[in-house]
């Protein structure tokens, strides 16, 4: 692969966005509680779709057209929420296991202190109950929030390519040399 081709540059930019991601998801959650961990999920998602914008814009020529561009955003998009994927595994089953328990009791202690018609609430804690595995798994998690990433980037990048692609043509073409007389 030629190292300066376009691909290759969305590729590395991937891989780096992809890291600063998953960092930006796990390390706010190691010494902490299950409180506030929803955030540093929002803050992963922010960097890396973040990433999928700046990447390609770094990736793509200038005069790039939308398939190359679209090419770019589609590598970007799928190594960024590979990599965040698999952080929040490693979040999730190796680094704090109990961390998703702890989420889920929260979410019930929320449910249960809520001043919700009881009906209604009954309702919610019988669907909090229905979908206790899915909470729990690590696996499905991570899955989740690699494919939350991957949806949001590639609604981003094919419109920053689409942008670019109408900026492009919108330009008045380039002045002749040699001026006429």
């Amino acid at each position: 692969m030629n190292p300066q081709s376009p691909a290759t540059r969305a590729a590395a930019w991937a891989l780096v966005g992809g890291v600063i991601a998953s960092l930006v998801l796990i390390v706010p959650q190691l010494p902490g509680s299950a409180r506030g961990s929803r955030l540093a999920d929002y803050a992963a998602l922010a960097a890396g779709l973040l990433a999928v914008q700046l990447g390609l814009g770094a990736s793509a020529r200038a005069d790039a057209g939308f398939r190359e561009r679209m090419q770019c955003a589609t590598i970007i998009a799928a190594i960024v929420s590979l990599l965040t994927g698999l952080g929040a595994y490693l979040l999730f089953a190796a680094l704090r296991p109990m961390l998703l328990a702890d989420r889920y009791a929260a979410q019930q202690r929320a449910l249960a202190g809520s001043s919700a018609a009881p009906e209604r609430l009954t309702r919610e804690l019988v669907s909090l109950a229905d979908r206790k595995a899915q909470y729990l798994d690590p696996a499905f998690q991570a899955f989740s929030t690699a494919g939350t990433l991957f949806f949001f980037g590639m609604l981003l990048g094919p419109f920053g390519a689409w942008r670019a692609h109408v900026a492009r043509r919108l330009r008045p073409p380039p002045a002749r040399a040699g001026g006429s007389g």
